[in-house]
C-alpha cells in the first residue's frame, strides 16, 4: 500500500509540474505590454508585490506571501525593463516564472487568473533600470468577512447627501390695515403671525368681509376678545377699540410645508476615478445605471453620488439596477439567466439609491470572482424598456459568469471600466461589441468596436484583442 501511494502522490507531482510547465509556456507566448513605467493599481483590490533585484529570479522579501492564503488571485504581472534595449530576456523571465511557481503555487492554479508580462521603457541605462521595478505584481482579492462588508458599507454612508427640514418662512400680511381702518372698520395689521401653522393674512371683526376675501384652501377661525389678547394676536395700542367685541376672526392662509433639502457631504477622494470622468464626459439621456456591487467595487459605486451631488437634476438617472452575483447562494446552484440578487427600482433621489445599493451589498456574501452582469443587464432593460443608455458599471479584474447571454441583450451597452488596469476583460468588450455599445475608461471613450467584427485587431487600454469563432480574446503571439 505504500508503495502504491507513493506512485500515486509521483503521479500527482508529475502532472502537477506538467500543467505548471504548461503555464509557464504559454505565459512567456504572450504578446509583452510595454509601457514606460508601472503604476500600482490603488483602488479595487489589494496588491502583492514581490520584489526581484535586476537581472536576478531570486525573490528580495516573500514575508506577505501569507496574505494570499484562500485569496482570488485577479492577476499577475511579471515586470522587467528594456536594458539591454530589445534584447530577448525568456529564458530569465521564465526562471522568474518558475521561482513564482515554487514559491506560491496557487498562482498557477486559479483558471480566471490574468498574467501579463510588461516591459517597462523607461531604464535608458543600467543604473536607471536597476532602480525600476523587477519581479512580481500580484493582484488579490481577500475572502469577504463582516469587517471587509462594513467597511464597504460604510464608505458608501460616507458618500451619501444628508436630509434636512428647513421650516418655510412666513409670508407678510398680503394687505396692511392703516390705523384709520383699524380703529373705525375692527381691521388688523398683523404681519408674519402664525395660527395653527397657517399664516394670517387678513384679521377683522366682521366676519362676512373675510369670507368674500377667502381663497379656496384658507380658513377663517375666532377667538374671543380675551384669547385673542392673551395669545398677543391683538396689538396692544388697538385693543381698547375692540373690548365691545364678542369675538375677533383670523382669515389663516393654507399649512406652512418644511422644506427639505439634501445636503452632500464634504468632497473626499475616492482613488480611481473612472466613473465620475466617464459619467461627466458623457452625455448620457434617461439612463438605466447597472451597478455591480461585489467585494470591493464599493470605491467605484461611490462616485455615482459624487457626480449626482455635481451635476443635480442634469444627471438623467431614471432607474438603477444593483447584483451581487446570487445573495450568497452557492455556486452549484447558480444557473445562468437565473443566479439571482438582482434588484432594481426607479430612480428618486440620492437616499433611496444609497439604501439600495446598501441593502443588495448587504445581501452580498460572494466569494467567487465571477459575477451575472447579463442577468443584471437583461433585467433592468424589462424593467425600465423606456429607458435610452444602458451604463454598465463592470468591475474589469471579474469574469462574467453568463457571457453567453451578451447575444440577447436589447440595448446598447456603455461599459465603465472599473479598476486601474492595463486592458480589460475581454468578456466586457464582447457586451459592448455584440450590443454595439461602448467602452469607457478614466480618460478614453472608445465608442466604435466595429473593427473587431471585421476581422482586425484593436489595441484597448494598452493590450491587443481580436474577434474569432464568436468570442473576444486577448492577441498572444
Amino acid at each position: 500500500m505504500k508503495y502504491i501511494l507513493s506512485g500515486l502522490f509521483a503521479v500527482v507531482a508529475f502532472v502537477a509540474n506538467a500543467q505548471t510547465g504548461h503555464l509557464i509556456d504559454s505565459v512567456l507566448a504572450n504578446n509583452i505590454i510595454r509601457i514606460p513605467v508601472y503604476q500600482l493599481a490603488k483602488v479595487g483590490n489589494e496588491t502583492l508585490v514581490l520584489q526581484m533585484n535586476y537581472a536576478s529570479s531570486s525573490f528580495v522579501d516573500t514575508t506577505g506571501i501569507y496574505k494570499l492564503h484562500n485569496a482570488q488571485i485577479l492577476s499577475v504581472d511579471l515586470l522587467f525593463t528594456d536594458y539591454p534595449a530589445n534584447q530577448n530576456l525568456i529564458a530569465l523571465n521564465k526562471r522568474r516564472l518558475q521561482a513564482l511557481a515554487d514559491l506560491v503555487p496557487a498562482a498557477t492554479q486559479q483558471p480566471t487568473t490574468l498574467w501579463q508580462i510588461i516591459r517597462q521603457l523607461d531604464g535608458k541605462d543600467k543604473a536607471s533600470a536597476a532602480n525600476m521595478l523587477h519581479g512580481f505584481v500580484i493582484n488579490y482579492r481577500g475572502p469577504e468577512t463582516a469587517i471587509s462588508k462594513k467597511k464597504e458599507i460604510d464608505l458608501i454612508k460616507s458618500v451619501t447627501p444628508t436630509l434636512i427640514k428647513i421650516p418655510a418662512e412666513v409670508p407678510p400680511v398680503e394687505d396692511k390695515v392703516n390705523n384709520w381702518s383699524a380703529i373705525h372698520n375692527g381691521g388688523l395689521n398683523q404681519q408674519r403671525i402664525v395660527i395653527y401653522n397657517r399664516p394670517l393674512r387678513k384679521s377683522d371683526v366682521n366676519k362676512p368681509v373675510l369670507q368674500k376675501m377667502a381663497a379656496p384652501k384658507d380658513t377663517i377661525v375666532s377667538f374671543t376678545y380675551k384669547e385673542a389678547k392673551s395669545n398677543q394676536l391683538i396689538p396692544d395700542i388697538r385693543t381698547k377699540f375692540l373690548r365691545d367685541k364678542d369675538s375677533v376672526f383670523f382669515l389663516l392662509a393654507p399649512p406652512l410645508q418644511a422644506i427639505t433639502k439634501l445636503v452632500p457631504p464634504a468632497l473626499r477622494s475616492l482613488g480611481d476615478s473612472s466613473v465620475l470622468k466617464t459619467l461627466k464626459r458623457n452625455k448620457f439621456a434617461k439612463m438605466l445605471v447597472i451597478a455591480d456591487v461585489t467585494n470591493s467595487m464599493s470605491p467605484y459605486v461611490a462616485q455615482i453620488f459624487a457626480w449626482i451631488n455635481s451635476e443635480a437634476e442634469k444627471s438623467n438617472v431614471q432607474y438603477v439596477v444593483c447584483f451581487n452575483d446570487g445573495d450568497g447562494r452557492d455556486n452549484d446552484y447558480k444557473k445562468i439567466g437565473r443566479t439571482g440578487g438582482v434588484y432594481g427600482e426607479v430612480y428618486k433621489d440620492a437616499i433611496q439609491l444609497s439604501n439600495l445599493i446598501i441593502s443588495t451589498m448587504d445581501k452580498c456574501q460572494n466569494n467567487d470572482i465571477q459575477e451575472n452582469d447579463c442577468e443584471a443587464i437583461i433585467k433592468g432593460i424589462d424593467l425600465c424598456n423606456d429607458c435610452e443608455d444602458v451604463v454598465l458599471l463592470a468591475d474589469s479584474w471579474a469574469p462574467v459568469r453568463d457571457i453567453s447571454l451578451a447575444a440577447t441583450i436589447k440595448k446598447p451597452v456603455k461599459v465603465i471600466a472599473c479598476g486601474n488596469r492595463i486592458g480589460i476583460r475581454p468578456e466586457y468588450i464582447e457586451i459592448a461589441l455584440k450590443t454595439n455599445g461602448s467602452l469607457h475608461f478614466m480618460d478614453e471613450d472608445i465608442v466604435d468596436i466595429s473593427p473587431l467584427r471585421k476581422g482586425k485587431q484593436m489595441m484597448i487600454h494598452g493590450k491587443l484583442y481580436a474577434y474569432k469563432n464568436g468570442w473576444v480574446n486577448e492577441v498572444v503571439r
